[in-house]
């Protein structure tokens, strides 16, 4: 009895291990991809007064809306803009040339999850890393190119994942949920609307989605 339950711990941790290792060689490979451009922003021509020039004008609207001229002040993208701003002493531009590059690859999060949650942790890296880089997102959330991009992917994919492990628990299982169990089971589902809501208030166009 001992035995059976050190194996299972065993288990437990090594899954947890895999779990953290995928996030880390997904979320990696990602990330590395986008700093392949950083050597060609080095250029004198593409900074001004030691901040990074942005690669297209939606950017400078969520820029300006961190500076609270114009009508994107108070938005979550120039809002989170200002918050990493102020916390690390970077001008809004700088962190707006690294935004897309640190924030874009955290797809991979809800899908290591979701295979993570179905004992198939292994089997979520590639899936991870074709979300992480596909042509269109890639060229989209690369250095300098911030824009709500950054987290338009994550939201859809992080709620799908949520969804299908929540559902799981309740339809896909011989036993019946116990007290505990259902009361967990409708916790999670307002924790769900939760992250809905984020989502939508992040990102108002999601609703046509």
């Amino acid at each position: 009895m001992v035995n059976q339950k050190a194996n299972v711990n065993t288990k437990t941790h090594q899954q947890v291990y895999l779990l953290i290792l995928a996030l880390i060689v997904t979320y990696g490979v990602c990330f590395l991809l986008r700093m392949m451009e950083y050597s060609a922003w080095q250029a004198s021509y593409l900074q001004i007064a030691g901040e990074k020039l942005m690669a297209t004008h939606d950017a400078y609207a969520w820029l300006a809306g961190a500076k609270g001229v114009n009508r994107y002040s108070g938005s979550p993208l120039s809002e989170l803009v200002l918050l990493i701003s102020k916390v690390t002493g970077l001008s809004p531009g700088n962190v707006g040339f690294w935004l897309p590059a640190i924030m874009a690859p955290i797809v991979v999060i809800p899908i290591v999850i979701f295979g993570y949650a179905f004992s198939q942790t292994e089997a979520s890296i590639v899936p991870a890393i074709m979300a992480g880089t596909g042509i269109g997102f890639l060229l989209r959330t690369r250095l300098s190119f911030m824009d709500t991009d950054v987290y338009t992917l994550f939201f859809p994919v992080a709620i799908g994942t949520a969804l299908a492990i929540w559902l799981e628990q309740k339809f896909c299982r011989e036993q019946e949920l116990d007290q505990q169990q259902t009361f967990n089971f409708f916790l999670q589902a307002i924790l769900l609307g939760l992250l809905i809501k984020l989502y939508l208030w992040c990102y108002p166009s999601g609703r046509y989605l």
